[in-house]
């Protein structure tokens, strides 16, 4: 790929994927426990990088194949030979090894992605693993997300964590390592991400979300929990506008507002807005539970205050009741391929009677 393409590449997906992403911003502490691994010639074959969504798991795991597949200059290719980095994992944007990660093109990384990962794709990581490495140095096969992975494709991949070949490293990047089969998980070492803090967040949001206002930046360290990649999601979904909108219904909820407002996510080609919507109401609903500890921090003025009254209309166990109920409903929606503005319009008639 021509230097200028390679530029823009990176350039243009900058926002869309963690593999164009040079930095890493926080997450200092997992960095130097791989970094401790490697000098010790301990790497494990498997890892598991755990941790809520959008916090740079991906990140992390492309930064550390990056590593591995980079050549030593005082070592050819050999990963333990030589001098190693203390510190960083780091590798420049444009190296050859991250230019060819970025567009998909380095021959020893593997990377199975996606929402339904099923056996045959599984089989292809075995397939990957018996090769000779076309560089002589590491395979690195990337998972994101492992619990994608089908009953069928998890106990094909459990076969390969079972005999590894040498100088292969495989990463499974998970939101909910508890779905994952137990023997999955007792065969590969843990690496917990955890939530950034105010300052992380920020320098994330930086990067990936230049034109919103730092003002702005509290409310979406709260709509996404501090998670840049979530936050990245609720911007695009202008979520902070849509989250006035749900906690307006939940206060003053009448019949033509509601099937007006349901009727938007019914849409096939509403799927990323179903998915906000899904994430608003658990976390509102969420929210009002726990008002009466009080609401250090407000999405918009005034917003403590009618959370403080929802609370107080109603039992702390039916706020509780309504969290798991809204659960069943929209997993069984998703399921069972139910009507969308029906489940919406059973929600709220549950929380609220109407007017």
């Amino acid at each position: 790929m021509p230097r200028r393409a390679a530029e823009e590449t990176i350039e243009d997906t900058l926002v869309l994927h963690p593999k164009c992403t040079e930095h890493l911003i926080g997450h200092q502490e997992q960095e130097k426990l791989l970094l401790a691994m490697i000098n010790e010639k301990r790497l494990p074959h498997a890892l598991l990088v755990a941790g809520q969504r959008g916090t740079g798991k991906a990140t992390l795991a492309y930064r550390l194949a990056r590593f591995l597949l980079s050549p030593r200059e005082d070592s050819g290719s050999s990963l333990f030979g030589g001098t190693l980095p203390l510190e960083s994992l780091h590798v420049a944007a444009d190296s050859p090894v991250f230019r060819r990660v970025v567009s998909g093109g380095h021959p020893d990384l593997l990377v199975l992605e996606g929402d339904d990962i099923k056996i045959d794709a599984a089989r292809k990581v075995l397939e990957f693993l018996a090769l000779t490495p076309a560089e002589g140095g590491w395979r690195v096969v990337i998972i994101d997300c492992a619990e994608a992975m089908n009953r069928n494709a998890a106990n094909a991949l459990l076969k390969i964590l079972e005999e590894p070949p040498p100088q292969s490293v495989i990463i499974l990047i998970s939101h909910n390592p508890g779905v994952l089969l137990p023997t999955i998980r007792s065969r590969c070492r843990m690496l917990r991400v955890s939530p950034l803090n105010e300052t992380e967040f920020a320098g994330v949001v930086d990067r990936i979300a230049p034109h919103i206002d730092r003002n702005e930046y509290g409310k979406w360290a709260l709509l996404s929990g501090m998670s840049p990649g979530v936050a990245l999601t609720l911007i695009e979904g202008s979520a902070d506008t849509l989250y006035e909108e749900l906690l307006d219904l939940f206060t003053r909820q009448d019949t033509v507002k509601l099937h007006a407002f349901a009727e938007r996510f019914a849409r096939k080609d509403a799927e990323e807005e179903w998915q906000v919507l899904k994430r608003l109401v658990f976390w509102l609903l969420a929210r009002i539970a726990s008002a009466s500890a009080g609401i250090k921090a407000e999405v918009f003025t005034g917003e403590g205050e009618i959370l403080r009254n929802l609370y107080s209309s109603k039992s702390a166990q039916f706020w509780t009741e309504a969290y798991e109920k809204g659960g069943r409903l929209f997993t069984e929606t998703e399921n069972l391929y139910l009507d969308r503005k029906q489940a919406i319009i059973t929600l709220m008639r549950t929380i609220c009677p109407l007017r």
